[in-house]
């Protein structure tokens, strides 16, 4: 499987890395949050679990074969689940809405 984002690709398209993120965070992890949700289940949790290795996330998984705690922490949105792929579709949700929330806010300023 080729990865649609990685850190180089990110770094190509402007992003710096992420301990300079500053004001692209919200960015970054909206454009990663949408590039997921184009991705089958399998293909989402793979390419979620590189990038967060890659910039320093949490990643927890379960025991193998079994439903557990679960937590992917990835651009510091923090989510838990049954299974990774819980957690993958509760990711992309808070990263929508937290940019949901942030343009929001912007357009009242």
């Amino acid at each position: 499987m080729s990865p649609v984002l990685t850190l180089p690709t990110l770094r190509d398209r402007g992003y710096p890395s992420p301990a300079q993120f500053g004001e692209t965070l919200t960015d970054w992890r909206e454009e990663l949050a949408l590039q997921l949700e184009t991705l089958g289940v399998p293909e989402r949790i793979a390419q979620l679990r590189e990038t967060c290795l890659a910039t320093g996330g949490i990643w927890i998984d379960p025991p193998d074969g079994f439903r557990g705690y679960c937590e992917i922490t990835v651009g510091g949105i923090c989510v838990t689940g049954e299974d990774m792929a819980e957690c993958a579709a509760a990711w992309i949700k808070a990263v929508l809405r937290v940019s949901r929330a942030a343009a929001e806010a912007e357009g009242a300023a």
